[in-house]
């Protein structure tokens, strides 16, 4: 039956390709698409209802109610009108007047069901051509294709009001400590950085991580080394027309006050990751840059970082030394060099970084989880728009799906995207140590406010997530699933912006030279060489497993790995534990006791720890003789504080010891 329907589906979706390609009339298209839509929508709903919230139903409805709507009001008029002349001819005027009534009826219902807004909805929302689990492109990272997603809706105050002036809570932007959770966050970071390379402590993480970059650049395998720089590029464009000029403080009065506490990087997730770069694995605050090189940093996140880390090097494009930064430098030669040749973007032949932006061994990418009325989504190659020396980034503006706000006028595939010249240049996407996209508190624009998710697990309540990945061409595409659906669920804020045709253009293009526009080769460098695949770019199965070929076991492309483990299910990830078939901790979270429960293939002696996330041992068991089957073992948890722990258990064999590790959450 599944395959039935997908054929059908397929069918459908073909069909409708083909009569766009025609150029069939609007008219006819309305009738096509209406009939599809309704067939669709029918076949689905009926035997199971709850698949009317599905994004793809949600995508079917409008057409289908507005197709419905044609015929009930053009029935209605023809009715009306052939009545009311019978009634007219027979000197029966009052009845004659009440069938003419309805057929006026019938007219507005016709002028209400508007075809050419449903035919332009139709093509708004329409799924990517790719369709699901259909990975291209080359995985990359210490564990391919894998992209990290952390969510505890901890880390946030779901009361949080965002305003400059609550008359409860009074200030109360989400950018503020109080509406933050640090301890929540900083697990949340180490976990992810963890997860990412399948590490147990955190120093180790990020030494897997030095080392993998620099094997990938051709150094070798070898570590940081000390004096190296580490350069964060964070996003907080607002900075640059939202401070007082003096100060750098935010202002919170006349026109400003409408863009208080919009969408950008917040001070608690950029301190959670220095936290892991300076004190878990010893970096030198001196030798971490941190700043947006085309604003300027808020002056409230300066001064939350810098009461930790005064050496920071916190920079920025304009002399205020006074406020505790550092003055970046021009560079005095080009960098980027876009592949258009200045056809699309006639002023963006080239563009000039910053000179210790440029020098900077390495590069950290912080953006943040929000649509954009332009390019639909602003991630990670996004954030680049603001690393040139250029007071603005609107020369980047014509190769974007809509070079005016919200107006898509270069949408479609197999286009010339700037962002692909980003995330190949040598100096911005290939020069990334770690991505990272902060969705504590998701956006429906650059310039807008966060708004809370109706998607699950989110439940109408914030994001409250991080989503790291050492392959940028996933990360992306996992972030711009997520955005896609709940702009489905929630056209009104997000006005359809994830769902414009051609948003994941540029990541085709990045995973795949097949996929790129004719006369286009994409050389950001300038060296004469194509770039290579990127990274590895897919859609999930859907909205409600969000699972992807490496999940599944169907293929190489994305793995979404999840803390809590249960948000996405990995097909067989216990295949390869040869003495436990199985294990969990329940319940987790935890207050003062949880059990470890444990299906072994044979007797064993097992050893158990409880860590945390640096790697100190905080209990230890004596050791338990475990037996073929079920065991459970109970997990004392009284005096550990809240937060995120390890287990790890030690299954004690004649040649070797082998380990498990299992995370837990302790809840106070």
């Amino acid at each position: 039956m599944k395959t039935f329907l997908r054929s059908l589906r397929d069918l459908l979706f073909q069909g409708i390709s083909k009569c766009r390609n025609l150029r069939l009339s609007a008219r006819l298209m309305f009738f096509i698409t209406g009939i599809a839509s309704t067939l669709w929508f029918l076949i689905r709903v009926i035997p199971k209802p709850s698949r009317a919230a599905y994004p793809c139903m949600r995508a079917a409805a409008p057409v289908m109610s507005g197709f419905i709507l044609y015929l009930i009001g053009a029935g209605t008029a023809g009715f009306g009108l052939k009545k009311a002349r019978q009634k007219l001819q027979g000197g029966k005027f009052f009845p004659a007047f009440l069938f003419a009534s309805l057929a006026i009826t019938g007219l507005f219902l016709v002028l209400a069901s508007d075809t050419d807004q449903v035919s332009a909805s139709r093509l708004t929302v329409q799924a990517p051509p790719d369709g699901p689990n259909a990975p291209m492109g080359d995985a990359r990272g210490i564990i391919p294709g894998r992209v990290v997603w952390v969510w505890n809706p901890r880390a946030t105050d779901e009361n949080c009001t965002n305003k400059v002036s609550d008359p409860v809570r009074g200030e109360d932007g989400h950018f503020l400590p109080k509406n933050n959770n640090q301890q929540a966050i900083d697990s949340m970071m180490r976990i992810s950085l963890m997860m990412i390379t399948g590490k147990e402590t955190v120093s180790e993480s990020w030494d897997t991580i030095f080392r993998y970059f620099n094997i990938m650049h051709g150094k070798g395998n070898v570590p940081y080394a000390k004096g190296e720089k580490i350069f964060i590029k964070i996003n907080q464009g607002g900075a640059g027309w939202l401070t007082n000029p003096s100060t750098l403080e935010r202002v919170k009065t006349s026109w400003q006050a409408s863009y208080y506490g919009m969408a950008e990087s917040i001070p608690s997730t950029i301190l959670s990751l220095l936290k892991t770069l300076i004190d878990d694995y010893g970096v030198n605050q001196q030798d971490i840059l941190i700043g947006d090189p085309i604003a300027h940093m808020y002056q409230e996140t300066y001064t939350y970082l810098h009461s930790v880390y005064p050496d920071i090097l916190y920079m920025d494009k304009d002399n205020y030394q006074s406020l505790g930064r550092t003055k970046l430098t021009k560079a005095n030669h080009a960098s980027v060099f876009y592949s258009d040749k200045g056809v699309k973007m006639p002023n963006a032949v080239r563009d000039t970084l910053y000179r210790e932006f440029e020098e900077a061994e390495y590069l950290i990418d912080m953006a943040c989880l929000k649509a954009h009325a332009r390019a639909g989504v602003t991630l990670l190659a996004k954030n680049h728009f603001g690393s040139h020396i250029r007071p603005d980034a609107s020369h980047l503006h014509p190769a974007l799906l809509a070079p005016e706000n919200d107006k898509v006028t270069n949408g479609g595939y197999k286009k010339y995207r700037v962002l692909t010249d980003i995330m190949g240049s040598s100096k911005l996407g290939r020069k990334t140590l770690l991505n990272i996209v902060d969705g504590l508190w998701g956006g429906t624009e650059a310039v807008e406010k966060p708004v809370k998710f109706k998607m699950p697990p989110f439940n109408n309540d914030w994001p409250s997530s991080l989503f790291v990945s050492l392959d940028q061409v996933a990360l992306e595409s996992v972030c711009f699933d997520f955005l896609r659906t709940e702009a489905a669920l929630n056209t009104t804020a997000f006005k359809n912006r994830p769902l414009f045709d051609g948003v994941d253009d540029h990541l085709h293009q990045a995973a795949s030279s097949a996929n790129w526009p004719t006369g286009i080769t994409y050389d950001p460098d300038n060296t004469g060489s194509p770039i290579p695949s990127l990274g590895v770019h897919e859609h999930w199965n859907n909205s409600t497993d969000k699972q992807y070929s490496r999940n599944l076991k169907t293929g190489n492309g994305i793995e979404l790995a999840t803390w809590p483990e249960n948000l996405v299910i990995t097909v067989g990830i216990r295949d390869n534990k040869a003495t436990f078939s199985q294990i969990r901790i329940y319940p987790n979270p935890a207050h003062d006791m949880a059990y470890l429960q444990i299906h072994s293939e044979r007797n064993a002696d097992v050893e158990v720890q409880i860590l945390n996330l640096n790697g100190q041992i905080l209990r230890k068991s004596a050791g338990y003789s475990v037996s073929s089957g079920e065991t459970s073992i109970p997990l004392a948890l009284q005096q550990i504080e809240s937060g995120f722990y390890l287990c790890r258990v030690l299954v004690k064999n004649p040649a070797k010891t082998d380990v498990f590790t299992e995370r837990i959450q302790v809840i106070r």
